[in-house]
């Protein structure tokens, strides 16, 4: 089976994409890094085996779409086209086969011969990644896959082998609980070795009894010391929830002090009375004082921040720039506009002549002031040319045209003449004739001229004789006499003719005439013939003639085209342009181009005023940094603007200085007024300090709060003792002396805990005691009833007549289990030698004889090859690039065995990365030999590894080449 074509819907980066590989056996589909390479072999394994709806959605193509494709495969079948969708029937598979019909998963799964796609990717599809699971490998695993591929090309085995186990494992595990087999053995046991005790129990009735009494006394006195420990717990518990009560009463101890008593009275009070009167002059003092600051400050801050003289007559100079640079920035700007525009103008009359030709190339053509002259003198002799040509076709039509008919006008001829014999024979018989006829004629034409004669002589005899005798009845006889023998002679002459014309002896008239007629018809033939021929021999010279003309046209054109081939060639765009439309575009071309040098001049210019307002804006950035400036980059107007708001705040700040000056002067003479009018305050303000003992008001309040809180916390201790007294009773306050000193509560915790494992100890012996009294007494109960022991004896009958039905399933499944694996082993057996065997072949190839041997250890099971001395080697001692040698071997020996059912493609992504360049060769030559029954489908970065001859498709340019 091969894959001809396939198409992508969305599939990650790639949309709307057709790819062509033509049903090739070898093809190579090279691109860069994240190109899409791991994408499309994705989407080859998607449209085959599908995919599920998360995993699916990662490939959303970021433009949206729909996720899907389709496949286009030749295989025994035919040709089939298996289209895939994300949000179409589920993802599922359509298939559509040459005669129009249409099939579903079920179909696609028998056409790839029951193959899942975890077995496809382990044998056909890997790639770099993938070879590190050679270090993993045993000979189990290659036997159980190659099992399941073997019977039924899919995970049926490993499921069949998995469900037993399962179903096994319900029923029995060796030291599991929970399985059938398990839970009734341990009910067994429990009821045999309670038929065990109680055949004990019948005899040791009496020592039970004892034993009960001994184990409830111990119990009483469990009990009495578990009511002290938990009275001695619970006293702890109280104190310790009291913690917060006791520690709030010992912080509010504090001892008198003499300082409390020598503290004025209502000291604070009156201290704030003297504040509040003084309050009003003292704001306003405060205020103008903070006003003399405030001004003083910012006074001398703008006075420092007012720039040097140097940097003010560079700032200068730049104010008195600033309109001249704003003119030649909107220059710049509008120039640029301007220019995109004319370009953009230029660039789409150029396209509109659909030429292939950029503005870039129009200036490397030189179009001579000759040259239209020399196109047109061209298209003129074109022209006439082939006119020449159409005259010369039409008259040698014409000429074929009379020479057919003139063939045709000879055919009828040839139809209507005579034989040569014929011919003789009609004419001799003819002469016969006509011979005989004028013969006879003479002779009577000879009687009547002798008839006449004499007639006529008696006429004339006769009239002369009437003349003489004067006698008209003579001379009217002789008149008559002449008459009649002149009619009697014309009559018998027209007699004489019609003798003439009648038959003679060997023709009759009828004969005569159509055989003269014949004849006549045969030589009018033969002088059309003569005439016929002697045009068909003017038409045939005319023949050659106009087929020399041909040649010497035909010639002549050659000449034309290599004229018109040596313009395209010094002129390209003209490529596939008519000759006739040359002028048209030569006479756009030239102002094009002159409009195109106009361009550049100007945009000469601008790049000029580009480059003077770069050097200014670079000499602006750089005083904007002396300045410390913020620069507005790519907008140099607002930096332009930036200086007139600096020269504004300037100003304003001169105006600012004149003002705080005069504000200042003011404030002065205010604040000295309202000092004296508070000094009575302040002396009665110090004699309060004086005796307080502190030298200001800070002290004074410090010392007037510390009073207040000995005086608070006095109080508050006295009503925490009272809430002590009510929560504890006076044997705890004492026995704790939680009043005069505070308790260790991490110590009280740690007695609590001790107290409470005490009791936990003493709980769980007395309930001990009380389960083992209750044992007793059951024992004893049991052993008083008569009934149990055999009661007993037939539920442990039940239970082992139950436990027998399930293990003889047990043993069912496990002989079935067992079969299994008898056969995997077998199949293991039959066929893992041969893909070892191959597998060798492949790698001593791939490794040039270093390695001459690929085998499993016969104890752990895994990978080792053989070099050719003979050590060893485990697949994890060798290096990466043979290591992933090694795994190529195993994949296409696998391959080889199961190829005979199932030729599917090959799916190769990258996975030659750590191979060197002599064993890369090795493994394409493998790979172009595996072609002969593969499809081989080879994704890499590699353009230098495609040979001559090789399918390749490029996919960083989207098209297909052959090398």
């Amino acid at each position: 089976m091969k894959i001809s074509k396939l198409h992508i819907y969305g599939f990650g980066k790639w949309q709307d994409y057709t790819c062509t590989l033509d049903s090739s056996s070898f093809v190579s589909l090279v691109g860069n890094n994240e190109a899409g390479k791991s994408t499309i072999r994705q989407f080859i394994l998607f449209v085959l085996f599908g995919m599920p709806p998360r995993k699916r959605e990662a490939y959303q193509p970021k433009s949206g779409g729909t996720i899907g494709g389709k496949l286009e495969l030749v295989s025994d079948r035919g040709k089939v086209t298996i289209e895939r969708i994300h949000d179409k029937q589920n993802g599922a598979a359509i298939c559509h086969l040459e005669d129009g019909s249409t099939k579903g998963e079920e179909f696609l799964t028998e056409l790839l011969g029951g193959m899942n796609k975890e077995v496809f990717q382990s044998i056909y599809s890997f790639q770099a990644e993938d070879l590190t699971a050679l270090h993993h490998l045993t000979a189990e695993e290659i036997g159980n896959t190659l099992l399941s591929i073997g019977l039924s090309g899919s995970s049926l085995i490993h499921d069949t082998e998995k469900s037993l186990k399962q179903d096994l494992e319900a029923v029995f595990k060796p030291h599991g609980k929970r399985p059938e087999l398990n839970v009734a053995f341990n009910e067994l046991d429990q009821l045999s070795k309670e038929l065990k005790e109680l055949e004990k129990e019948e005899a040791s009735y009496s020592s039970l009894v004892g034993h009960l009494q001994q184990m409830e006394e111990a119990t009483s006195h469990a009990s009495d010391s578990l009511t002290h420990t938990r009275e001695a717990y619970y006293q702890l518990k109280r104190v310790l929830q009291a913690e917060d009560l006791i520690k709030e009463f010992h912080k509010h101890g504090v001892e008198s002090n003499e300082q409390v008593e020598q503290f004025p009275v209502n000291g604070r009070e009156r201290l704030q009375a003297l504040k509040d009167q003084s309050l009003p002059i003292r704001s306003e003092y405060n205020v103008h004082t903070k006003s003399i600051q405030e001004k003083e400050t910012e006074l001398l801050e703008l006075e420092n921040s007012l720039p040097s003289a140097e940097w003010n007559d560079t700032f200068q100079q730049w104010l008195n720039d600033l309109d001249p640079f704003r003119r030649d920035l909107d220059k710049e700007v509008e120039w640029k506009r301007s220019l995109e525009q004319e370009k953009d103008a230029l660039e789409k009359e150029l396209a509109s002549l659909k030429l292939d030709m950029t503005m870039d190339d129009l200036p490397t053509y030189e179009f001579p002031f000759y040259l239209e002259e020399r196109w047109t003198q061209l298209n003129k002799e074109r022209s006439r040319l082939m006119m020449e040509a159409e005259h010369l076709e039409s008259s040698k039509i014409q000429l074929t045209q009379t020479l057919d008919q003139l063939d045709n006008a000879k055919k009828k001829l040839e139809e209507r003449q005579m034989s040569e014999d014929e011919y003789r024979t009609s004419s001799h018989l003819l002469d016969e004739h006509e011979r005989q006829q004028r013969s006879q004629v003479r002779r009577k034409d000879a009687d009547k001229a002798r008839t006449w004669m004499y007639a006529l002589i008696l006429s004339l005899i006769g009239a002369a004789a009437a003349w003489l005798l004067t006698s008209p009845p003579l001379g009217v006889f002789a008149l008559l006499l002449g008459a009649w023998s002149g009619w009697n002679y014309f009559r018998e002459k027209g007699t004489e003719t019609e003798v003439e014309s009648g038959p003679s002896t060997k023709l009759s008239a009828t004969e005569y005439d159509h055989l003269q007629q014949k004849l006549k018809a045969h030589e009018d033939a033969l002088l059309e013939m003569r005439s016929l021929r002697t045009r068909l021999e003017e038409k045939e010279e005319e023949t050659i003639r106009i087929d020399q003309q041909k040649v010497t046209l035909e010639t002549r054109i050659s000449g034309l085209q290599s004229q018109v081939s040596k313009e395209v060639a010094q002129y390209p765009f003209l490529e596939g342009i008519d000759p006739d439309y040359w002028i048209k575009i030569l006479q756009v071309l030239l102002p094009l181009k002159r409009d195109w040098e106009k361009h550049e001049a100007w945009k000469e210019q601008f790049e000029s005023l580009q480059i003077r307002n770069k050097e200014r804006s670079n000499q602006l950035f750089e005083f904007f940094n002396h300045s410390g400036w913020e620069w507005e980059e790519y907008i140099v107007s607002k930096n332009l603007a930036y200086l007139e708001t600096v020269q504004s705040e300037l100003e304003q700040k001169h105006h600012r200085i004149a003002s705080l000056r005069d504000s200042l002067e003011h404030s002065k003479e205010q604040a000295a007024y309202l000092s004296q009018k508070l000094h009575p305050y302040q002396s009665e303000v110090e004699a309060l300090f004086h005796q307080a003992g502190v030298e200001g008001e800070e002290d004074f309040l410090n010392k007037a709060e510390m009073v207040e809180q000995i005086r608070f916390h006095q109080t508050e201790q006295t009503q925490l003792r009272r809430q002590l007294k009510g929560t504890l009773s006076e044997e705890e306050l004492t026995s704790f002396n939680l009043l005069d000193q505070l308790p260790d509560f991490d110590r009280i915790s740690f007695q609590i805990n001790n107290t409470k494992e005490r009791m936990n100890e003493l709980e769980a012996a007395i309930a001990e005691r009380k389960e083992q009294i209750a044992s007793l007494k059951h024992q004893i109960s049991l052993l008083e009833k008569n009934g149990v022991f055999s009661e007993v004896r037939h539920q442990y009958q039940q239970k082992r007549d139950l436990f027998q039905q399930s293990a003889r399933k047990w043993a069912v499944k496990q002989v079935a289990a067992e079969l299994l694996k008898q056969t995997k082993d077998v199949y293991q057996h039959q066929y893992l030698p041969e893909v070892t065997r191959s597998a060798t072949d492949y790698f001593k190839r791939l490794t040039g004889g270093k390695y001459i041997q690929v085998a499993f250890h016969p104890e752990h099971e895994k990978l080792v090859v053989e070099d050719a001395v003979g050590f060893r080697y485990l697949s994890t001692e060798l290096s990466r690039g043979t290591s992933d040698q090694l795994y190529v071997a195993l994949r296409l020996s696998i391959s080889t065995i199961i190829s005979e059912t199932n030729p599917l493609p090959f799916l190769i992504d990258d996975a030659f990365v750590h191979f060197d360049e002599g064993r890369r060769e090795v493994m394409e030559a493998i790979l172009e030999e595996l072609a002969g029954t593969h499809q081989v489908i080879l994704f890499t970065c590699r353009k230098d590894r495609v040979k001559e001859g090789q399918h390749a498709i490029l996919l960083d340019q989207e098209t297909k080449v052959a090398n």
